[in-house]
């Protein structure tokens, strides 16, 4: 039976860096019984199989990927979160990013769609803004791009963050789920511009 992704944070990491780092390796050392799943998404496939009317409405457009929106939209969900350091935010000035990538390697259009992300699409306003977005999301993140990992201690996965997203599944915080990771660099998709 195949799990359904429900309302999870879909993401790349840090797309609002310069540069974005090109992939990453997670390593489960400890898992609780259900749960905590990771869920990846082929975005290169989901920009190949996009409908026309879609690949029309996101042609040329840019998109403001942005750590403060991130940050603001995570204490919203999260009151007790601690505001980002000023300097933090002075440090990390928005990124514009096209909605669809070309692959530095394999030459392949994706798309780069993480909403978490994105402060706004450019010459959009911001209704306008999320509900492409949201449509966008729901074609990249449906049955047919994607996959949910069930984790095992032991367990090693490594995604290309250039054409893949992810995103946790919830899982009871009371039980132990200890993951090692680390993120790479390589070359941004900033790069390889069609």
């Amino acid at each position: 039976m195949r799990a359904e992704p429900g309302d999870v944070l879909w993401h790349t990491d840090d797309s609002f860096r310069y540069p974005q780092p090109a992939g990453s390796i997670f390593h489960c050392r400890t898992h609780p019984e259900t749960g905590g799943g990771t869920w990846y998404a082929g975005m290169a496939d989901a920009y190949d199989a996009l409908p026309p009317r879609l690949r029309r409405r996101i042609e040329g457009r840019f998109a403001v990927h942005s750590y403060t929106f991130l940050d603001d939209r995570l204490r919203q969900d999260n009151p007790h979160r601690r505001e980002m350091p000023l300097e933090v935010r002075r440090t990390h000035p928005p990124v514009i990013r096209p909605l669809v990538v070309t692959h530095p390697e394999t030459g392949r259009g994706a798309l780069l769609i993480p909403d978490c992300h994105i402060e706004s699409i450019t010459g959009l306003e911001e209704a306008e803004t999320r509900s492409l977005l949201a449509e966008l999301l729901a074609h990249a993140t449906g049955p047919d791009f994607t996959v949910c990992w069930q984790w095992r201690p032991g367990d090693v996965a490594v995604w290309d963050n250039r054409s893949a997203m992810h995103a946790g599944s919830p899982f009871d915080e009371r039980e132990s789920r200890l993951m090692y990771r680390v993120t790479f660099t390589g070359p941004d998709t900033y790069d390889a511009e069609r």
